[in-house]
């Protein structure tokens, strides 16, 4: 969306009441008038949150010390071998790094994980690198959208496979 279509969503949401907002994407960080987003929300008085990938170059850093944005869910694909198999070589590192200078910076963070069929044997080893990291976490199934749908329909869990995650994830949760 450009710039003006959002000014105008703000100022609506504004009018209606609304007090938050959630910046997603592709990745919101490389719109170009990412700033500007950032300042006319917190102009409108509304909260920021964004979805990201959580791999800053030294401008984009400095945007987000320069602006309130206060949660930002950060996606993995799974551990190490599952998130850079989609994401790049180093891509889950640099994430890292990222969370742990957005949380030195005071920034509430979560992991956003999509459960596919090559990662649902993280979720132990995903919850445990969120307590480390001091990190909420959430799950959600990946969907045949996008990307997602052309390049890894064939990793699209099944309900059952699903169910079972689920299963996993409650029973580790409650252990917390």
């Amino acid at each position: 969306l450009s710039l003006t279509d959002l000014q105008n969503i703000f100022a609506q949401m504004q009018a209606m009441g609304c007090t938050s907002v959630r910046i997603s994407g592709g990745e919101p960080t490389l719109h170009p008038d990412f700033p500007a987003i950032l300042e006319e929300a917190g102009h409108r008085g509304l909260k920021i949150s964004i979805n990201s990938h959580g791999v800053y170059p030294p401008r984009t850093r400095q945007i987000l010390v320069d602006h309130p944005v206060e949660h930002i869910i950060i996606s993995l694909d799974g551990l190490r071998l599952a998130n850079d198999q989609i994401r790049g070589r180093g891509n889950f590192d640099r994430a890292l790094e990222s969370v742990a200078w957005l949380r030195s910076l005071g920034r509430a963070i979560t992991l956003g994980i999509h459960l596919r069929c090559s990662n649902r044997d993280d979720i132990s080893g995903l919850i445990e690198l969120a307590v480390n990291l001091g990190c909420g976490i959430k799950f959600s199934p990946l969907r045949p959208l996008g990307r997602a749908g052309e390049l890894l329909s064939d990793e699209i869990l099944t309900p059952l496979d699903f169910y079972h995650a689920v299963e996993t994830i409650t029973r580790l949760r409650a252990g917390l």
